[in-house]
């Protein structure tokens, strides 16, 4: 039988579902899941940055580069750009550049504003919450607690990926 569409298949087999999945494998590139999470993410941190000061994409790619989020591209922040204008968050509007055609410099409406706030408050609560399970799991000596029925705990020599 076929999976429905959005289905894993299931396997008759008895195959270990972590093997087959790369997102739960130490396979996957560390910038795969950094980009994932950033995804989920970059709509706020422009609006952050736009907040700070008017700007123009280019220069949004280079400051969050600076700020240590170098998988950042132009190509990944005119598409969220658009969405956020669209919603009316974000105002652009055409300056000179001292070199070159005019840049698109984008300015912070109100709706912008309230819509950080909302954003930043709900990132902080989620933050606290990853962090909790996270320092639960990362305390030092920590092993991971027994199956149902077995003696010890795996002992891993290698460490998580985060």
């Amino acid at each position: 039988m076929r999976p429905l569409a959005g289905q894993r298949p299931v396997d008759t087999a008895g195959a270990d579902p972590v093997e087959e999945d790369p997102a739960l494998t130490n396979r996957e590139p560390r910038e795969s899941r950094s980009s994932q999470l950033l995804k989920g993410v970059l709509d706020m941190l422009l609006l952050a940055l736009i907040a700070e000061q008017p700007r123009y994409g280019y220069e949004m790619v280079q400051e969050l580069g600076r700020r240590g989020l170098e998988l950042v591209s132009e190509g990944s922040i005119y598409p969220v750009l658009g969405r956020l204008e669209k919603a009316g968050l974000v105002e652009g509007s055409f300056e000179p550049s001292p070199q070159g055609p005019p840049r698109k410099y984008y300015h912070l409406r109100p709706e912008g504003w309230q819509v950080l706030q909302h954003w930043v408050d709900e990132w902080r609560r989620f933050a606290r919450g990853v962090t909790a399970v996270l320092e639960r799991c990362a305390v030092a000596g920590a092993e991971p607690a027994p199956a149902p029925g077995s003696e010890e705990p795996e002992r891993s020599e290698t460490p998580p990926p985060w």
